[in-house]
């Protein structure tokens, strides 16, 4: 029992305050005490969080700690592991291993009657789907979260993951209605990580200056002391700047700290290379193609914005190979359906001679989910909602705000209209 408080003392003090030097003594003591027996898991679960907090390590004391909790038969420690293993593939390691063990791990939930923990692996996985550029099928994934998550954490992070999809398709409106009204102060930003997805939203929509004016006053909030790491949206919101800069011709401003992940250092990277593309065009067009090569791994679409990042460099330096290069990214990112960065392209192809016109907005077909579809569908022919929320076995309250989400998407402003809209 000794053993076990002693890791969950360090568990909790490092996700409050962060790591402290007694820690590791403490962590040490405690896997003496419990030995090979059961609360093994539950140490070594709070030495990944202690390796985490300090240097983004942890992974091998969550895996070390998973085996022993399915040896030990504890469900819990089991369940807290993988999460955290999962966490850490997403933003360090191998994400097509973190989206099956999610998979994998919803079910296992699921069987054992949790139906919160489903949900949180639920959200893990739209995540993941969101980092392969899989931006439907992520919001399908959301949706289903949305419909069974009740705790406040995991209903924030599923938000999060739709915003960014949204943003990522080019459905503006969509993603300003779920982000809701923007805050009074920089500070109520910092209290749920939100700014950068405000800062994203108006560099998608073209509102370069609104998205650095967001940036900059959260910037300004934590200042050069603030706790970096601890804002785990900090050097998201840096690279939305530098973008943001890079549009209105500004000189970028020095990235400062970043965090500790690998996704976070390739960001920081991305935002060196931004700071040179028009005094050394052609050094920052090789920087973005090998940065292309190390996100693909772990975030398509952000691969194909450094692929996008590389052609524009060129087209800068008058490199001829600027045409082809942005040839070559052009389709990728159409199928991806990335609205706001094919708008990039095709003004960068215009650019050099090639003629494009503006991408359309999205068609109907592509931009509502399955379960979106369905109940305007059954609309569509005449039910009402309470009717379709009992043909479908959902309750009133989720197919209001699924028709709701829909009419948003379709650019309808009442839901007889997106009906129309949709068979259009």
């Amino acid at each position: 029992m000794e053993g076990a408080l002693l890791g969950e003392i360090v568990a909790r003090e490092c996700m409050a305050i962060g790591a402290r030097p007694e820690h590791p003594a403490m962590l040490e003591k405690g896997l003496l005490i419990v030995g090979s027996g059961r609360g093994r898991a539950g140490v070594l679960n709070a030495a990944g969080i202690h390796g985490y907090t300090c240097d983004s390590g942890g992974l091998e004391a969550w895996a070390e700690g998973r085996e022993a909790a399915r040896s030990e038969g504890d469900k819990d420690a089991y369940l807290r592991t993988s999460n955290n293993v999962i966490m850490w593939n997403e933003s360090n390691g191998d994400q097509a291993y973190a989206l099956q063990l999610s998979a994998e791990m919803a079910d296992y939930a699921a069987g054992l009657g949790l139906g919160e923990w489903r949900a949180q692996f639920g959200a893990m996985s739209a995540n993941l789907l969101f980092f392969r550029a899989r931006f439907r099928e992520a919001l399908e994934l959301v949706e289903q979260v949305e419909t069974t998550a009740i705790d406040a954490l995991t209903r924030l992070q599923a938000s999060v993951t739709k915003v960014a999809c949204l943003i990522e398709l080019g459905l503006i409106d969509a993603a300003e209605k779920e982000l809701g009204p923007a805050p009074e102060s920089a500070e109520l930003h910092l209290a749920n990580n939100t700014a950068f997805l405000r800062a994203w939203l108006h560099l998608a929509a073209g509102r370069a200056a609104r998205a650095k004016d967001v940036a900059d006053a959260v910037v300004t909030a934590v200042g050069d002391e603030g706790d970096h790491n601890h804002l785990q949206a900090w050097t998201h919101l840096l690279f939305v700047r530098a973008w943001a800069q890079q549009d209105l011709g500004q000189p970028l401003s020095p990235a400062r700290t970043v965090n500790n992940t690998h996704m976070d250092q390739l960001l920081g990277r991305e935002i060196e290379s931004l700071a040179m593309i028009r005094t050394d065009p052609l050094r920052a067009a090789a920087q973005f193609r090998d940065l292309a090569e190390e996100y693909e791994p772990r975030a398509a679409g952000y691969a194909l914005r450094a692929r996008f990042a590389h052609a524009d460099a060129l087209r800068i330096a008058g490199d001829p190979g600027a045409a082809d290069a942005l040839l070559d990214v052009e389709p990728d990112i159409e199928a991806a359906g990335m609205l706001p960065l094919q708008a990039r392209v095709r003004r960068s192809l215009r650019l050099v001679g090639i003629p494009r016109s503006a991408p359309r907005g999205q068609g109907t077909s592509g931009i509502l989910t399955r379960r979106e579809h369905e109940v305007m569908t059954l609309v569509a022919s005449g039910l009402s909602l309470a009717e379709v929320a009992r043909r479908l076995g959902l309750g009133r309250p989720t197919v209001r705000r699924i028709a709701d989400n829909a009419r948003v998407k379709l650019g309808a402003h009442h839901r007889l209209s997106a009906v129309a809209a949709l068979h259009s």
